[in-house]
């Protein structure tokens, strides 16, 4: 995930200067893939914090409801297999 965010950037580095003498064409379509991979970006790192978010909730213990809910699961995962 480091490798992705690290060569989006450079990428958008490259993307925000501008070229010598580049046409209004070739600036607009620049600028378009400057604003695509910063929207990219951080759609990265959003995910990632959800991921991280959800995997700390995984490692908290189950409250009686969760834990009713679970073992109902359980059930009728078995019920299904026989």
């Amino acid at each position: 995930m480091a490798a992705l965010l690290e060569e989006s950037n450079a990428l958008r580095r490259a993307l925000e200067r501008p070229q010598h003498m580049e046409s209004a064409s070739t600036e607009s379509e620049r600028l378009l893939y400057f604003a695509l991979t910063g929207a990219i970006e951080a759609g990265l790192i959003r995910t990632v914090e959800e991921m991280l978010n959800v995997l700390r909730l995984a490692g908290e213990p189950v409250d009686p409801m969760g834990a009713e809910w679970l073992a109902r699961q359980e059930r009728a995962l078995t019920r299904e297999r026989e």
